[in-house]
């Protein structure tokens, strides 16, 4: 019987968490002006992930629980990607400066669902994006081209007003889970 208490104890407490973290990641990922880059920021155990889409380059960060960079050495990460007919390609992950992972050249912008997979010190840790929908219009910095948002703002690496970027809008695509 007390095994019993434990045991729906522990489950209440691993739903709530997994709530909490649900809601978290929400809010987060809502709001690009809290990622770094202006890409998707998702929890991922003990980090926090963010997704960047650079013209056909998928680019990931990795950021403690403060969204301070963490450093990627000693980290190997992959991808996991979902295209609209259901076919997948997992990608390892090539380190791009000192906190980023790229997939390299390959064009893999028209997924609708990816999962990113990173192991450090035998801890894995994995998140799950869903393809975004995109604004039409974009801002850049014209000094910074990779710095990309969704709104007009002051590029966060030299202090420049963001001009404005034309882009073709993208659909996001509906994906069911089974």
């Amino acid at each position: 019987m007390i095994a019993a208490a434990y045991l729906i104890s522990f489950n209440a407490i691993c739903y709530a968490q997994q709530n909490i973290n649900q809601e978290f990641n929400s809010v987060v990922s809502e709001d690009s002006s809290k990622a770094p880059h202006g890409g998707t920021l998702k929890i991922a155990d003990t980090y926090f992930i963010e997704l960047v889409l650079n013209d056909s380059k998928v680019v990931y960060y990795i950021y403690d629980l403060n969204i301070k960079p963490i450093s990627n050495k000693g980290i190997k990460g992959k991808a996991i990607f979902q295209f609209q007919n259901k076919s997948t390609v997992t990608i390892s992950l090539i380190t791009q400066g000192l906190n980023g992972f790229s997939t390299g050249n390959r064009n893999l912008s028209n997924y609708t669902m990816c999962q990113a997979i990173f192991i450090k010190a035998g801890k894995v840790s994995k998140v799950e994006f869903i393809k975004p929908i995109f604004n039409a219009i974009k801002y850049t910095c014209a000094l910074h081209p990779e710095i990309i948002r969704d709104k007009p703002g002051n590029c966060p690496k030299c202090g420049m007003a963001l001009i404005e970027k034309k882009e073709m809008a993208k659909k996001n695509l509906n994906i069911q889970t089974e």
